[in-house]
């Protein structure tokens, strides 16, 4: 019997050799594959994923820009930015919870700092200082909502946009790494299943569902989640003080140099200008730069609002830079600079605003018994450049100061009587009064209704068809119990039969609603349109419409005298100080109407190209279709010739309205209005500034004691009773434009609850006049003994 080993039995070794070559084969192939992949990676495509590990972890840091600054029409600025303090708390403080990490890293710090860091007690000295951290981060809060003009609620929303706005950003983020993902994966070809749960992944994507994975799940990071955000913008020195003294105990909070609107001339322009505020959602929603990552707004941003801040602000708004940064680095991967917005330049004069302006702080108000006094009157005046319709001055008054509106604000909105925030210039839609004669004159001889010198007597009352009615009587029956026969008594009308020139010069009221009554309301209301009542001029800024009498309801049996009143500026027709401003400037014209506008030929251009490139950049919202800038009323030569003379006369007769505007060394033309105006009415509101109501929740009201001559309500001493009563309300107007026979300046001046016009209206008139002068805007004057009476040119 043999012992040495069969075939047979060596068939298992075989077999384990065999699989153990085949098993370091295998080894041998996949570490080769490996190491092949890893000289494609380290070696060829080593740039490729260099730059994408830089992509995932760079950040992007945005960088404020400045506004543009606006200057005046001499090249004076008016608003400028400039430096101020914001103050400022990290991101990781502002939160709802602070950051955890970024707490104990707080808490760490200051542990450190007084060496008491012991190895056995580590952990429960960390969780105690984390939670005086706390402590120390809720007292910071409290105090900054103690300080002047601050809140807690107005704190905490402050906190609520800055989050909103960081989380925008970081999906911002995602949304463009998205984007890019997607365009590489329909560049590869997929399974169908990897199709479909990549279908099932976008899904989640906003308008999408709401399901799926939120952003907190993704590791994005921005560079506003790890610095300093505004809490308080520009505080004062006092303010600044008392924080510095705390930046060691109020972790995150930081003092740092920012940027703030100011505006040189204070209270001067206020409403002119406008003012800068926190955007809200309707200006994220229809933002006007969206697209542009850095110019669009953020929810922290401030945009223009009202006046030329808003009118400008495409123009005005800059642009901001960004800085990426690798995580970690200090040197800028990536940098784009910012921006700054451009200037522009208004036609307005604030020397000129400012002197018009102090007019009404210091009004010269005639009693009836002749005695001058100087007194604060409310109203507004305005200049216009006759030539190419450019506003020098727009006053308003009473003024607030811009640059404390923000701490104001609440006192100034909440004040029902004086109305300081209201922009009277082109707000205060009024009753005109006789300022509108001379456009009713020719307006009536343009349309063939009467010529200038069909005549119209005045007996004192309105007499149509032979019958006398007992409304309509004219100024000087009411007044003095007589015709213009006998008023003035230098410079009596001889026959009472007024023509057009003689109408306006004695502003006869029978005869104006005599011209009204044959137009009738609808025609009436057609031709004040076309001299620019009853809608806004598209100035650019925020104006009332005003009103004609067929903008409102009128029943049949009113139809007829509503067209009465209407013809002396008085019943359904309202009107702005810019309006009336205007229409003394298309007189001065020869019956060419100019928009009038407050920025530069340029700025206005420039403007205007951004406007027809993106409509929705325009933040003024102006009339879907204004019409042409400038169009011809075609009025008839004999009528212009009419109401020119008319106009002078008013100034440079005896028997005119208006003869403290007569100067020796040039002629002016004007035309006073005293529109009889209704009990100033105001809502009673409780200390804290809210309505009070009654047991039916209705707004209670209360009627403003009048200021007489011998008792001056303190609350309202520009509320002034007038009229031999002393018990009568009116507002006194007076328009105009000089020099007469080659005018350079229309304007128009409102003094509310001011009486007559000729008495304290054209007074201011004629200090606004004489700045005017002053300023260089009527050339040189015209010496005495020159032709009074100078024809315009149609």
């Amino acid at each position: 019997m043999s012992l040495s080993p069969s075939s047979s039995d060596n068939v298992p070794v075989i077999r384990f050799l065999l699989r153990l070559k085949l098993l370091l084969l295998g080894v041998l192939i996949m570490l080769a594959i490996v190491l092949l992949r890893c000289v494609q990676i380290q070696v060829f495509q080593h740039s490729k994923w260099v730059a994408a590990s830089q992509q995932v972890i760079q950040r992007g840091q945005l960088v404020d820009t400045t506004r543009g600054t606006i200057l005046d029409y001499k090249g004076r600025e008016v608003a400028v930015d400039t430096a101020c303090i914001d103050v400022c708390v990290d991101y990781r403080a502002i939160t709802p919870e602070p950051d955890p990490k970024w707490l104990r890293d707080q808490a760490l710090a200051r542990l450190r700092a007084r060496g008491g860091l012991n190895s056995r007690q580590r952990t429960q000295l960390i969780e105690d200082e984390q939670e005086v951290v706390r402590g120390n981060i809720n007292l910071m809060w409290a105090m900054l909502a103690r300080l002047p003009g601050q809140s807690a609620e107005g704190i905490a929303q402050t906190r609520q946009t800055i989050v909103r706005q960081v989380e925008m950003r970081r999906q911002a983020v995602l949304y463009r790494t998205f984007d890019i993902a997607v365009e590489k994966y329909k560049a590869t070809s997929r399974p169908s299943t990897e199709r479909s749960a990549f279908a099932r992944f976008i899904e989640w994507l906003p308008g999408q569902r709401d399901e799926g994975p939120t952003i907190d799940q993704f590791d994005v990071q921005v560079g506003e989640q790890i610095r300093p955000h505004v809490i308080l913008h520009d505080v004062n020195d006092k303010i600044n003080n008392e924080l510095a003294k705390r930046l060691e105990s109020f972790p995150g909070l930081s003092l740092r140099p920012g940027v703030a609107r100011k505006y040189p001339y204070g209270e001067t322009g206020c409403h002119l200008l406008g003012h800068m505020s926190r955007v809200d959602r309707d200006d994220l929603t229809n933002d006007p730069f969206n697209g542009d990552d850095l110019r669009e707004y953020l929810p922290t941003d401030e945009a223009g609002r009202g006046g030329l801040e808003a009118l400008a602000e495409p123009i005005l708004r800059g642009r901001r830079g960004k800085v990426v940064r690798i995580a970690g680095s200090v040197e800028p991967m990536e940098e784009t600079a910012a921006i700054p917005g451009q200037s522009v330049t208004t036609t307005i004069d604030f020397e000129l605003q400012k002197r018009m302006t102090q007019l009404f702080a210091h009004a010269k108000f005639k009693h009836n018994d002749d005695h001058i006094e100087l007194t604060e009157m409310h109203g507004a005046a305005v200049v216009i450049d006759v030539a190419t319709g450019e506003v020098r001055a727009l006053a308003s008054y009473p003024v607030y100061n811009p640059n404390t509106l923000d701490t104001d604000y609440k006192r100034l909105s909440t004040d029902d009587i004086n109305q300081p925030l209201l922009n009277r210039a082109t707000m205060a839609a009024l009753e005109p009064g006789s300022t509108v004669k001379p456009l009713i004159g020719m307006s009536t001889v343009t349309a063939g209704l009467s010529t200038v010198a069909d005549t119209v007597q005045c007996t004192g009352y309105l007499i149509l068809n032979g019958i006398r009615y007992s409304m309509g009587r004219c100024w000087t029956m009411t007044e003095f119990h007589t015709t213009h026969t006998g008023v003035p008594s230098a410079s009596p009308h001889p026959s009472g039969m007024m023509d057009m020139e003689d109408a306006i010069q004695r502003s006869c009221n029978v005869y104006f609603e005599t011209m009204g009554d044959r137009m009738g309301i609808d025609r009436l209301s057609e031709w004040m349109g076309k001299w620019g009542l009853g809608h806004v001029t598209g100035i650019g800024i925020a104006e009332s419409p005003g009103r004609v009498p067929n903008q409102v309801p009128v029943p049949a049996y009113l139809r007829r005298s509503t067209a009465w009143f209407a013809g002396i500026g008085q019943g359904k027709v309202l009107a702005t100080p810019l309006q009336m401003a205007n229409v003394a400037a298309t007189i001065a014209r020869g019956g060419i109407w100019v928009r009038p506008t407050l920025l530069s030929s340029a700025d206005k251009s420039r403007l205007d190209t951004l406007k027809a490139r993106q409509p929705s950049t325009m933040p003024v919202k102006e009339a879907a279709s204004l019409g042409p800038d400038r169009y011809d009323l075609h009025i008839k030569p004999a009528a212009l010739a009419a109401a020119h003379s008319g106009m002078v006369k008013v100034v440079n007769t005896e028997a005119g309205t208006a003869k403290v505007m007569a100067r020796t060394d040039m002629v002016v033309a004007g035309k006073t209005g005293t529109a009889q105006a209704a009990p100033f009415r105001y809502r009673l509101r409780d200390k804290d500034g809210n309505f009070l109501t009654d047991a039916a929740g209705k707004i209670q009201t209360a009627t403003l004691q009048l200021s007489t001559d011998g008792a001056v309500n303190p609350q309202a001493p520009w509320y002034r009773g007038t009229g031999k009563s002393g018990t009568d309300r009116a507002h006194a107007w007076f328009i105009g434009f000089a020099p007469a026979e080659n005018p350079k300046i229309a304007f128009a001046v409102l003094v509310e609850y001011g009486g007559a016009g000729g008495r304290n209206a054209a007074p201011i008139a004629k200090d606004v006049l004489q700045a005017c002068i002053d300023a260089g805007y009527l050339g040189e004057a015209k010496t005495e003994g020159q032709p009074a009476l100078g024809m315009l040119v149609p």
